[in-house]
């Protein structure tokens, strides 16, 4: 079974999303609402924040989160159609 927060495949990237630093890097997922879930390079001073608040990825646009949620697809090796039916499962659980 596909679990929507593995991220062993999500790549690390240099810096943190939210406040661009370059230490304590590590991958998380997030709900990014009804388009689905990303995955992203969190410093440890922003995972907890970009956890607790859904307006922290606010920034991006409807295209950027689709393409978010769609790259984080296929990081787990499903397409969104499979995401969409997944987070509807968690849902309902």
């Amino acid at each position: 079974m596909t679990y929507l927060n593995d991220t062993s495949n999500c790549p690390l990237s240099t810096n943190c999303m939210t406040c661009g630093s370059e230490d304590d890097l590590d991958v998380g997922t997030f709900d990014i609402g009804p388009v689905g879930v990303m995955c992203a390079t969190v410093c440890a001073d922003c995972v907890d924040e970009a956890e607790t608040d859904p307006h922290v990825f606010g920034n991006l646009n409807l295209v950027q989160a689709v393409y978010a949620a769609g790259a984080h697809a296929v990081h787990l090796g499903i397409d969104v159609d499979e995401m969409a039916r997944l987070m509807e499962q968690e849902a309902a659980a």
